[in-house]
């Protein structure tokens, strides 16, 4: 009795084996793809924060801004229209006050800090070999039988592409920046 219950789950489990691995198995490639993401370029926001110094026992926390440095202390206005807010973690990140968007931004030190939402990057279709620029602001291409649509949801690149007389089809590319 026990050898023939042995028996059955053996064969249940290499039946139920079978079944997942065939449902995982990766589908052919006849063709090129339809799109490839070719360039992906997030847009960076315009204050960098970079540490901070101590001189006269005074913290002074370092921005870039278009190039210029800027040393702030809290709660003082940099001529460039943004407010150190807050300093966290020791100085590792900061809190500042955007004046041109009236955003609080969090900033850490010696990271790129990105807008989000924002971004330019060029999609390459596969079939044709044309290379198509899109960004938020530019993110819609139109002809007489096709529409493509771009846009950033999350850390993903969505990419509508309705064409005349055929199903809908979107388009997921991962936009995650490695470090």
């Amino acid at each position: 009795m026990k050898v023939l219950r042995i028996l059955l789950i053996t064969i249940y489990l290499s039946v139920s084996y079978t079944k997942a691995h065939d449902l995982f198995r990766p589908l052919p490639v006849n063709e090129q793809q339809d799109w490839v993401l070719l360039k992906w370029a997030p847009v960076p926001f315009r204050v960098q924060y970079h540490g901070f110094v101590e001189s006269s026992k005074l913290y002074r926390y370092l921005f870039v801004v278009d190039g210029e440095m800027v040393y702030l202390q809290p709660n003082e206005i940099a001529q460039q229209q943004f407010i150190l807010k807050q300093v966290l973690l020791g100085g590792q990140q900061v809190v500042i006050e955007d004046m041109l968007t009236n955003e609080l931004r969090v900033l850490k030190s010696g990271e790129t800090s990105y807008i989000p939402n924002k971004f330019n990057c060029v999609l390459l279709e596969g079939k044709t070999g044309i290379q198509f620029p899109f960004s938020d602001t530019k993110n819609c291409y139109k002809t007489d039988n096709r529409e493509l649509f771009v846009s950033q949801k999350g850390s993903n690149l969505h990419v509508w592409e309705i064409t005349k007389a055929q199903e809908p089809m979107l388009y997921v590319f991962s936009t995650k920046l490695s470090k």
